[in-house]
This record gives structure tokens, C-alpha cells and sequence, in this order.
């Protein structure tokens, strides 16, 4: 019977959105020239959290399925509604990645109704497992946190998102805010938590003698590269500028295990293997405790880069992620947007918890920072054993 609801319910999708065929050439082009505005207003993103406003959200789930309830949750008192098609009630709509609002299907219906969008994503301490993971349908894989922005995406260096609006402000975290800060960093750090949480610890056994030099590889589908201002060679050109900046060291890459799969023959790959000082890591492992043993980062976009400097390691950025251009980083990509300098606490405090929307799976109710990073060390320490 489920199977049956889901074909359905696939399938009204499908129908419903050729309902509204509309004739927009150019509509990317309409975008980029700013012709057409999806931003809220000032004061929207609070009429929706109090419920004054009716949300519309662009997904064949079922509204009460496993992966949305998290961020029901965290849109607790509006309406939410899926038959977006229909429902000409809907005063905004929740867009989840870059993907989704680029879809032709999805602008059309935005350009030809006039409605507005808010963007949503993944936050940046979501889960023990990945949802593409089979242990998808337990609380080890439900998302934690989200980031929701009226602007871009966070990672979406092109224009100006609520996120670096919020760094690049006159806003000052008073000693209460930079203690709390200082606190859930510590405890990331000494609990070695991340976005995904079932990796091992493993310890590398590096040379003593020599610098320690990580160079961290992403996905090439992530959107992070395209909308962090990354070439199709940026990756190749950090790892020749890391070798070059930092001879005699000890090189170790690690690669997305996706890419591995996709080019583990290619030359490239084949020819960096053969270099004694450089050590490919192509296996999962805890990204905090990798950092810790070893003394610079380079990175394109990836969360990895702001982790590191938890950490208290110099990290090069050959892209833009957000953490990057306001003075914490070695940036050969410059943002001359973000003129603001600021602390690693200060960053922490605006992207992990004044940015960030938090959900407790296990209570099914919206959550702290700190009840959150509990809820994690304890599914690690009751289902993975450590």
C-alpha cells in the first residue's frame, strides 16, 4: 500500500507541474540581470515563523516521511503545504539547494505566479549517518540542523547571502555569546564531531619529522564548487601550489570517495601515488581527528576548511567557502564583498548558532546547539560504540 501511495503521489507531481507550461526564454538569463526577484521582504522570514504567512515546499515526500519532519519542526506554526501546483494560497516557497530553484519546471511556476522563495539546506552538524545511507529510515540519519536563508545558499558566493550579510555587520557577540562560542567549540573539537558522524578514528602514524600537509578533495557535483567560485581546475592547481609552498612535507590528499570510483584509473590520480611524500586517503574517517594530525589545510570550499580552524590550523582556500575574506584564511580567491574582519568565535557564533535551526530527533522538537551535540555523542556512543 505504501508503494502504491508513493507511485501515486510521484505521479500527481509529475502531472501537476506540466499544468503550467510557460513560455519564459531566458529565464536564467531574467534572473542573472535581476529582472525577476524572489527575495522576501524585511520583516517575512518573521510573519512565517509566526505563522502569518502560508509555506509551499517542492518535494514528492510525504509530508509527515522521516526526512521532513525535522523541518516541520523547525517551521512550526506555519502552514505547510506540498500541492504546490494547486494551492495558489501560498505566499512563500522553501527551496532546498541550488539544484531544485535552477529546475526550469520550478522557475517558470515562481516567474509565471510571482512568488517568493527561502532557500534550506542540510546545517553543518546533521547526523550520524548520511541520508543516502541504508540506515536511512532511523533517528542516526534524521537531520539535526538546517540553515535557512531569504537570499542564496550559504555556500553561494556569487552574491550576498543572509549569512554573510549577518558576519559582514557592525552585529558584536558580548562575553556571554564569545564564552558559549568557545564552549560548543571546544566540545566539538574534543568529541571530534562533524556534519556526519560515523566515521572512525584512526590514527595515521605521520613522519615526526616532517610538516604535515592536508589537501582535501570534494565531490565534483558539489554545488559548493560551482557556486564557491572553483574552476574545473582548482583542484588540480592546489595540489601543484601545496606541493610547491610546502617541500619537504609529507602530502596527504583526501580524496571524495565518489570521485575515487569515478576516475581511480585516471592518470592523475595513478601519477600522485607514486610520489613517496604524498598519502591518498580514500577511506572514511573522522574528519576532526584527521585534522588534528596535521599542521595546514588546504581546501576548495568544504566545511572541512572552517573545522580546521577550529582546530587551530592555517587553512588555504583556493575557493570561497563562507568561512573565507574575512581574515581567518589564506585566500587566493578574493571576495571583495566581505570587507569585515572577524574571529574564528565570531564566525562560529554567527554560522553554528544564530544562522543554524536545530532539531532533536529523539524529542521531535526544535533543539539547541548544545542539546544537539548531546544527542550526537550519545547515538555514537549507543549504536557505533564510541
Amino acid at each position: 500500500m505504501t508503494n502504491i501511495k508513493s507511485y501515486i503521489r510521484n505521479l500527481l507531481f509529475f502531472l501537476e507541474r506540466t499544468l503550467y507550461k510557460y513560455g519564459g526564454d531566458g529565464l536564467e538569463l531574467a534572473i542573472l540581470q535581476n529582472r525577476f526577484d524572489t527575495r522576501l521582504d524585511d520583516d517575512d522570514l518573521e510573519k512565517l515563523f509566526n505563522g502569518e504567512l502560508k509555506l509551499g515546499y517542492f518535494s514528492t515526500e510525504d509530508i509527515s516521511s522521516n526526512w521532513m519532519r525535522g523541518m516541520l519542526k523547525i517551521f512550526s506554526n506555519a502552514e505547510v503545504s506540498t500541492n504546490i501546483f494547486r494551492d495558489q494560497s501560498i505566499d512563500i516557497f522553501l527551496i532546498w539547494g541550488m539544484d531544485t530553484y535552477l529546475k526550469k519546471e520550478y522557475l517558470e511556476y515562481l516567474i509565471r505566479f510571482n512568488k517568493k522563495v527561502i532557500f534550506i539546506e542540510d546545517g553543518f552538524i546533521r547526523s550520524i549517518y548520511p541520508y543516502t545511507r541504508k540506515e536511512n529510515k532511523t533517528l542516526l540519519s534524521v537531520s539535526c540542523a538546517y540553515v535557512i536563508d531569504s537570499k542564496t545558499l550559504y555556500y553561494d558566493a556569487t552574491k550576498e547571502s543572509d549569512l554573510e550579510n549577518l558576519i559582514n555587520s557592525d552585529f558584536k557577540l558580548s562575553e556571554d555569546m564569545c564564552q558559549r562560542a568557545s564552549n560548543c567549540m571546544q566540545k566539538i573539537i574534543n568529541n571530534n564531531i562533524s556534519k556526519y558522524n560515523h566515521q572512525p578514528i584512526v590514527d595515521l602514524n605521520f613522519a615526526k619529522d616532517k610538516k604535515k600537509v592536508l589537501i582535501v578533495g570534494q565531490s565534483q557535483g558539489d554545488m559548493s564548487l560551482k557556486y564557491g567560485l572553483c574552476v574545473d581546475n582548482s583542484f588540480e592547481d592546489m595540489i601543484l601550489s601545496a606541493m610547491e609552498e610546502n617541500k619537504n612535507s609529507e602530502i596527504i590528499i583526501k580524496i571524495h570517495p565518489d570521485e575515487l570510483i569515478k576516475n581511480k584509473n585516471s592518470k592523475y590520480i595513478r601519477n600522485l601515488k607514486k610520489n613517496k611524500n604524498v598519502k591518498i586517503i580514500d577511506y572514511e574517517i573522522n574528519p576532526i581527528y584527521l585534522i588534528k594530525q596535521v599542521d595546514i589545510v588546504y581546501v576548495l570550499t568544504s566545511q572541512l576548511g572552517f573545522e580546521a580552524l577550529m582546530c587551530g590550523k592555517k587553512v588555504v582556500c583556493f575557493g570561497a567557502p563562507f568561512y573565507s575574506n574575512w581574515g581567518v584564511t589564506d585566500d587566493r580567491i578574493i571576495v571583495r564583498r566581505r570587507c569585515k574582519k572577524r574571529s574564528i568565535e565570531e564566525i562560529f557564533y554567527i554560522t553554528y548558532i544564530l544562522y543554524s535551526k536545530y532539531y532533536n530527533p529523539q524529542t521531535n522538537k526544535k533543539e539547541t546547539l548544545e542539546g544537539v551535540l548531546d544527542f550526537i555523542i550519545n547515538q555514537r556512543v549507543n549504536f557505533l560504540g564510541c
